[in-house]
């Protein structure tokens, strides 16, 4: 190529990164500062998700809690699935995820409502999402004509369904509700379209689980949050059973911490996946575990003397959810399907303790299912990492470590 054609060249291609395409699949990879900034535009997210379910108690209202979660949770996993191939952060891809953020706080506002009277907006902060990732790809297509699959299946896919989420504003209730469904099917389905001649693309091992581990943390976080905050200080009340509910649901969020992130560092970061699909999934049924033991812990903290109701249905998923969420990411990650099958009398054990307490107090209950929790942890941390991993981690909570003088 002559030095005016490379010349034009550049000039036509200013806008874009710049770049070396590495092995993605070997290469060590780590979150960046833009992504976890990103991350926090989803605290406000998940915590109008959490007091979606803490208002809303019916059967329908529990449905919409999972449709309107799996959303969101989407809207994040997608950019973070885009990020982990494509390694530059230029100006224009900076610029684009921070205009993402704001439509994913717009989604955030009117998630609460978003199924009586805010459905227009929850649609637009979405669609607003989507619409950018759509533009991303193509842009890294364009840089990267090598790598782009022949048939774009990907960005015809999500393109088909944006216009499904776009027509939705235009129609009536209940068909607006009707096209949610149908273009986040068609949404979840596109990626296992694969098109003649199109390659697989092997995504970063290492860049994939610090993504899952922080938006873990940010779940939990947020849940502690939730817990934590009240209308006014005359909502709270400072008595006995109060403070053993805050204990008991802050005992659940600290032993989901340490029953993920020990698993988590030993056994997933650059190792490759059984199965992606279970990979990603599993983690959106950890995450909703998680929220509905919050919601449920938080309407307990309320009022601890109350009647048993649908927060200890929400208490009791969520802590089945938390487990069958966690046995299956451990399947995902080339685990032995044996064990985690009969780890599942631990879910089943739950459930019956929860019918058996439930003509009792919810306190009462409570602390037999935090019990129950606890010793499903302390069992899943002595089989796989021993008495003496256990007994190091029970020292370093109740006393500082001491360095042995050699």
């Amino acid at each position: 190529m002559s030095h005016t054609k490379q010349a034009e060249q550049s000039k036509k291609n200013r806008w874009l990164p710049q770049e070396v395409f590495v092995d993605n699949e070997t290469t060590e990879k780590k979150a960046t500062w833009l992504e976890l900034f990103f991350d926090l535009a989803y605290v406000a997210v998940v915590a109008q998700l959490t007091y979606f379910l803490v208002e809303n108690q019916t059967l329908t209202d529990f449905v919409k809690f999972v449709f309107l979660f799996l959303v969101v949770f989407w809207s994040w996993l997608n950019p973070t699935i885009f990020k982990n191939i494509y390694h530059k952060e230029d100006a224009i891809y900076t610029a684009l995820t921070q205009i993402q953020m704001l439509f994913v706080l717009v989604m955030g506002v009117h998630t609460k409502d978003a199924f009586n009277g805010g459905a227009i907006g929850f649609t637009v902060g979405y669609l607003g999402t989507r619409v950018i990732l759509i533009y991303l790809y193509l842009r890294y297509y364009k840089q990267h004509p090598e790598k782009a699959p022949k048939t774009k299946n990907i960005v015809t896919g999500y393109t088909v369904a944006a216009c499904m989420w776009l027509a939705s504003i235009f129609v009536p209730n209940p068909f607006t509700f009707l096209i949610w469904v149908l273009a986040f099917i068609l949404e979840i389905l596109t990626p296992y379209t694969r098109g003649k001649g199109n390659k697989i693309v092997m995504l970063n091992m290492h860049h994939l689980p610090e993504r899952m581990g922080l938006f873990t943390l940010l779940v939990i976080g947020e849940s502690m949050i939730v817990l934590a905050l009240v209308n006014n200080a005359a909502d709270l009340s400072f008595t006995l059973n109060g403070a053993i509910t805050g204990i008991l649901a802050f005992i659940l969020m600290v032993s989901t911490w340490r029953l993920y992130f020990k698993y988590t560092e030993r056994h997933i970061a650059g190792k490759r996946l059984k199965s992606l699909s279970m990979f990603l999934y599993m983690h959106a049924l950890f995450f909703m575990g998680i929220m509905m033991v919050a919601a449920a812990t938080k309407v307990l903290l309320s009022d601890p003397a109350k009647t048993a109701g649908v927060e200890m249905m929400h208490l009791v998923g969520g802590l089945v959810a938390c487990i069958v969420g966690f046995d299956g990411i451990k399947i995902a990650t080339n685990q032995k399907i044996g064990p985690q099958i009969r780890h599942g009398i631990v879910p089943l054990i739950i459930m019956v303790m929860g019918v058996v307490t439930w003509s009792i107090k919810p306190l009462t209950s409570l602390i037999v299912l935090t019990t129950v929790f606890v010793i499903y942890v302390i069992i899943e941390h002595r089989t796989r990492y021993g008495i003496q991993s256990w007994r190091a981690f029970c020292i370093n909570c109740v006393a500082p470590r001491v360095k042995s003088k050699r």
